[in-house]
């Protein structure tokens, strides 16, 4: 997790003007992140996190530097803790809620462990900042999610994919919505994903456009495309009976949580 600094180049770090010094490891994820940030598009949680140098007789600078480092991962995984809070996991539950159960919060604390650094800015004072990136599917998402029972969807594979359109809807982006015919019949659920697509896929995808979707890695090369006609409980969708039925003839898509929301 930590970047080895040689000995020559730590001098230059410590009395140089401030400057990020590394590239973003992320993917450009981490440009603009300043306290933190939840990005649903790309099922990341971002935050900045800031370390003041501790001066202790007898310590080099290069383990005071090493301290301050982790210093600033701390503040920053604090932060992450603050936002997993704030994440819609259902619709009728957020982060907080699910957190208020010592086993998810253990569980929770555990997962976010595993963030990878984006970048870091080093200061003349011996001052760090730090932006880490923890998924939101993976680790984080299995310590949120209810425990349920696995449900096997039942049908065709003629459809690579769903893309559900509910741009303009006022939807809230969450882990694990659900879809509902305009009957009140359940037509997908976060217990239909296999555990391991689950994990690599997550249980929805928010995208900004019907193109990102197209083109997007799980869109495959025939999608089924259906329109929300409303939001429930802000995070679940609804679409209408006869697209509905159309499900039918996407279990692998269900199965494989290849299902892809335009949000905006």
């Amino acid at each position: 997790m930590r970047i080895t600094i040689p000995g020559v180049l730590l001098a230059a770090i410590l009395f140089a003007p401030a400057a990020w010094a590394d590239d973003d490891k992320c993917g450009g994820l981490a440009a603009g992140v300043t306290h933190g940030e939840i990005k649903w598009d790309d099922k990341a949680i971002l935050a900045q996190g800031t370390g003041a140098p501790k001066v202790v007789k007898g310590k080099t600078k290069e383990v005071i530097l090493r301290e301050t480092e982790r210093a600033a991962e701390l503040d920053a995984l604090r932060k992450v803790l603050e936002l997993v809070k704030g994440v819609q996991v259902t619709a009728t539950a957020t982060g907080a809620d699910r957190a208020a159960d010592n086993a998810v919060s253990a569980k929770v604390r555990g997962a976010i462990r595993g963030f990878k650094r984006c970048k870091s800015k080093y200061y003349a004072d011996g001052g760090v900042d730090v932006v880490i990136m923890v998924p939101l599917n993976g680790p984080l998402a299995s310590a949120l999610l209810p425990e349920a029972k696995p449900k096997k969807p039942e049908g065709k594979n003629t459809f690579s994919s769903i893309i559900v359109i509910a741009a303009g809807k006022g939807l809230k982006p969450a882990l694990a919505p659900r879809i509902l015919d305009d009957k009140g019949a359940e037509l997908y659920t976060v217990n239909m994903v296999k555990s391991g697509d689950l994990q690599s896929n997550g249980a929805v995808t928010y995208v900004k456009s019907l193109e990102d979707a197209k083109k997007h890695a799980l869109a495959g090369a025939n999608p089924l495309e259906v329109a929300a006609v409303s939001i429930k409980d802000g995070a679940d969708i609804v679409v209408s009976a006869a697209d509905g039925e159309k499900f039918k003839e996407a279990a692998g898509a269900l199965s494989g949580g290849r299902i892809l929301v335009v949000r905006e």
